[in-house]
């Protein structure tokens, strides 16, 4: 039997002569605490406390669950092998427990001071929290990428990116509306109304490289008047 389940059926046959309490942690760790629960139970038969009390800590599924990224400036292959593995790892958690407390606390008081014995369930030895795990996580996946294999993936999307930006362009370069907006300002709005009509365009145009709408407008409209020359 391990410290846990030792100490978790000496709190059951005390029973009602036990009380299960809230105590805050930092007058918990400011006591006494034995390292063993036969160490405890020699100072509590000697001590002779009026009253013995328990705390049990739970923690949630969501404390180890991690979020998927959603970053759009990540690599899709490596952001498709970390989700895979984020998803892996969430879906293991449903074969745990969490019903099983996390730590499991007795103390009592003697002369105004805590005095204590606790213990940490095995059964989440192996458990990191959501962002521990996440590091490991993307450690391990760009690990499998060296630098050869990531400038090829990363010239294979600048090179979509670009073929999908001309497209755009040529979309913009035909139609008469852009033609009559000769201001900046004309520009902004015929955008404005370009994403209305075609949201997926914001974001290839930002994967190009244009961070501001506005720069893109007068890049095309530099190109519009260069065809007129």
């Amino acid at each position: 039997m391990n410290k846990f389940a030792e100490l978790d059926e000496w709190i059951k046959n005390k029973g009602e002569s036990l009380l299960h309490s809230s105590i805050d942690y930092d007058n918990l760790n400011s006591g006494i605490s034995l390292l063993t629960l036969k160490e405890f139970e020699r100072a509590y038969f000697q001590a002779k406390p009026k009253l013995l009390f328990a705390k049990s800590l739970l923690v949630d599924e969501e404390t180890f669950t991690v979020d998927f990224v959603d970053s759009q400036s990540m690599i899709e292959e490596i952001k498709d092998e970390i989700n895979k593995r984020i998803c892996f790892h969430n879906e293991s958690l449903q074969e745990i427990n969490f019903t099983n407390p996390y730590m499991l606390h007795v103390y009592f008081i003697h002369e105004g001071i805590i005095v204590s014995y606790s213990v940490f369930n095995e059964d989440y030895a192996d458990m990191n929290s959501s962002e521990e795990t996440y590091e490991k996580i993307q450690s391990e996946v760009l690990e499998i990428y060296d630098e050869k294999k990531l400038k090829k993936i990363k010239l294979k999307l600048v090179e979509e990116a670009e073929e999908e930006l001309k497209e755009i362009t040529d979309f913009i370069l035909l139609d008469e509306e852009f033609h009559s907006s000769t201001t900046g300002a004309l520009r902004m709005k015929y955008m404005s109304k370009l994403f209305v009509a075609h949201p997926e365009f914001k974001a290839k145009i930002s994967a190009a490289g244009y961070r501001k709408s506005s720069t893109y407008s007068d890049y095309v409209w530099k190109l519009y008047k260069d065809s007129k020359k």
